[in-house]
């Protein structure tokens, strides 16, 4: 798994990555979870 200073953050935090950080082909590094209400959120960066 790709982690990254963010990843690390956020597992160090509690939150529950959906998906580890993944490398899309449109060329963005993307990793998803919920916040506490639900919502679905997307951090990404371009690679």
């Amino acid at each position: 798994m790709l982690r990254s200073q963010c990843t690390d953050d956020l597992v160090r935090q509690g939150i529950n990555l959906l998906l580890p950080p993944t490398d899309q082909s449109f060329g963005h590094r993307t990793l998803f979870f919920r916040d506490p209400d639900g919502n679905l959120l997307e951090v990404f960066a371009d690679i």
